[in-house]
């Protein structure tokens, strides 16, 4: 330990610009430098970005959800091969869309879709009307999660009093949502894709335990059942890949983007490609199941009792938890950026 009390300490640390200053006091080199590491810790994590895996997982956390439960009673109405199909296409047409959104992008200089629209139309009542549409396309997803959180909790609690139990459910969800919202970007909250990723494993695992244990439907499907409901289900076969609402935010929380521009569209592919497979297997799955007994919801075929139903319920009831901090954030941007029109370009605001 050493002394300095006859003249001021002055240190500055370079790279991220901290200054000690004091008078007189008693100090140790590994003191200091333990100040520096931690300063320079949460310097990097206020700019934290994610690699190509934190990036795969970003997307899938964005794509996967709640609608997970009516895949096997989708592939019921498309049949076997023409589900599949419209799966593996969608992953196509996805990966497609996201190189044409980069594409003009990264020609028009543009960091939002809001940015996209001004640079075309060229004035700033295009930037609210986008915004505007993004947060009122974000609202009904993120309603309806909250409302599916406070049925499951009614259907996990039902000797309580179902006011307080759903309010309690809606209530902690929203409490989750306001903490990780007030990060600045995806990188920052990306423990929740790790969430829904291992909740998709669950999902998945539960699924091929029951496929393994119990006695499958005798029938092939795989011709599609001409009804209404095919129709319907179609273009909700085509809406499970859907995240394209994120695409400006999972692009700028990925780490070294401008090394290769069109990286991003390659990390989009493979997790479009990963999400398609892995709702034809539970579709797959759940369809061999149940045949024609199964539900618009799974989980009404799924017994409660037991701890593969228990296991499953918890895994379903992770996703739209961790799933709704992302939308908001997302819209959380959008209205920034309509009250402050930010400017491309212009100064970062948290």
């Amino acid at each position: 330990m050493e002394k300095r009390p006859d003249a001021p300490l002055l240190r500055k640390h370079q790279s991220i610009g901290i200054k000690i200053e004091s008078e007189s006091y008693e100090y140790t080199e590994g003191a200091v430098q333990k100040s520096l590491i931690k300063n320079r810790i949460k310097e990097e994590w206020k700019n934290a970005r994610s690699g190509i895996a934190g990036t795969f997982f970003n997307i899938l956390n964005v794509m996967v959800g709640t609608g997970i439960v009516v895949l096997p009673n989708m592939m019921l109405q498309t049949g076997k091969f023409l589900g599949v199909f419209i799966f593996l296409f969608d992953a196509f047409l996805a990966t497609l869309s996201i190189y044409v959104i980069q594409t003009v992008s990264v020609e028009l200089n543009a960091n939002s879709f809001a940015e996209l629209a001004a640079a075309q139309f060229g004035a700033v009542r295009s930037r609210r009307i986008v915004n505007s549409l993004l947060i009122l396309a974000l609202f009904g997803p993120i309603i309806s999660y909250f409302i599916i959180l406070g049925d499951i909790a009614m259907t996990t609690f039902p000797n309580f009093n179902w006011i307080v139990v759903k309010s309690a459910a809606i209530i902690g969800s929203a409490g989750i949502t306001v903490y990780f919202c007030l990060k600045r970007n995806l990188a920052q909250i990306s423990i929740t894709s790790l969430f829904v990723f291992g909740s998709l494993l669950i999902f998945l695992s539960v699924l091929f335990g029951k496929y393994y244990s119990e006695e499958l439907s005798t029938e092939n499907f795989y011709s599609p059942i001409y009804s209404i409901e095919l129709f319907a289900s179609v273009p909700g076969a085509y809406m499970a890949l859907n995240c394209h609402n994120n695409f400006f935010q999972v692009r700028e929380s990925m780490r070294n983007k401008d090394q290769n521009e069109y990286t991003i569209v390659k990390v989009f592919g493979a997790a479009f490609t990963f999400c398609a497979l892995a709702y034809i297997l539970v579709a797959l799955t759940g369809l061999s199941l149940y045949g024609t007994e199964v539900k618009h919801d799974i989980l009404l075929n799924i017994a409660k009792e037991g701890f593969g139903g228990h296991l499953i319920r918890v895994a379903y009831t992770i996703i739209p938890l961790m799933s709704i901090p992302v939308l908001f954030l997302v819209a959380k941007q959008s209205l920034i950026d309509m009250v402050f029109e930010q400017e491309p370009g212009g100064p970062d605001i948290p």
